[in-house]
């Protein structure tokens, strides 16, 4: 039986804002903001303002990079946004538009989304890893999210894999995100992932050279993943994937030499994600669903 409500998915990240109004599956209307400084709370208020119309919304879903408390209420710890730390979007929401709000870390959403409504759904365990300015990871096993045993995980993105390495926005060095989002790509061309794909298409030797180094960073995290967890797949979303033919090669290189199980190696697959910017939006409008 199809789920005749219509929810709001919004889907917060470092530069830009996605908002959605979803039924049955279907996105009907669509709005995209950039990302405020500061003033989160009436920049959400304004915008869910913009996309709710006359709808009648039964839930208000949202995706939000970082960590939760442990009632999903707010943010305790976030990497890459300023001032959005410590608001309680879930009471000043619910008072604010009298309706259940539902708040999830945003690639937990990307995940889900991904699960319900794209690739995902072809397999019993996947995992989901979105690059873009941040490392972002979500799980879903047996047709469930897993967000660890205190609602925070995963974190991939904050998985060590240089002892000693570049500095994180977290505090640590040598995060998994600081060599397979885009700081990485920005801290070796000074270009953003767009431009340095742009360059790539032309035969750009440097832009060629690091999407290979970067495809290396990127397979060797998703190794990882694969010796922890094991997943059917593995499924990889967000603006980067765009280059993925100048990388693809080399991760899945980096993947097979360093996966311990050789039945791992052959038989896990690594995917694009076929919702992508979408993705995360619509999972979070899918909160209801959990």
């Amino acid at each position: 039986m199809k789920n005749t409500k219509t929810y709001i998915g919004i889907d917060i990240g470092g530069s830009k804002t996605f908002g959605i109004i979803f039924r049955n599956g279907e996105i009907i209307e669509k709005l995209k903001e950039k990302s405020p400084a500061d003033h989160w709370d009436t920049f959400l208020i304004d915008l869910i303002k913009k996309l709710k119309g006359d709808y009648e919304i039964s839930g208000i879903g949202i995706g939000i990079p970082g960590v939760l408390d442990e009632k999903k209420e707010a943010l305790l710890a976030t990497p890459n946004l300023k001032n959005i730390v410590g608001i309680n979007f879930k009471k000043i929401l619910e008072k604010e538009f009298a309706t259940e709000i539902r708040l999830e870390n945003d690639a937990n959403c990307f995940a889900w989304g991904e699960y319900l409504y794209g690739e995902g759904g072809k397999f019993k365990s996947v995992a989901v890893i979105t690059l873009g300015t941040g490392l972002g990871s979500g799980f879903v096993f047996d047709g469930k999210l897993w967000t660890g045993s205190f609602g925070t995980a995963p974190e991939m993105g904050h998985n060590i894999v240089r002892a000693g390495g570049e500095k994180c926005n977290c505090g640590n060095r040598g995060c998994w995100e600081q060599y397979a989002s885009s700081q990485f790509i920005l801290r070796q061309t000074g270009n953003n992932p767009k431009t340095l794909y742009e360059k790539a298409q032309n035969g750009h030797e440097l832009a060629l050279r690091v999407w290979k180094m970067y495809g290396y960073w990127l397979g060797l995290g998703l190794a990882n993943i694969s010796n922890m967890l094991e997943p059917e797949a593995i499924i990889l979303g967000g603006g980067i994937t765009q280059a993925w033919e100048y990388f693809e090669k080399d991760m899945l290189k980096t993947f097979k030499e360093n996966v311990f199980s050789p039945i791992a190696q052959k038989k896990t697959k690594i995917l694009r994600a076929r919702l992508n910017l979408d993705a995360g939006a619509i999972g979070a409008a899918s909160l209801f669903e959990l």
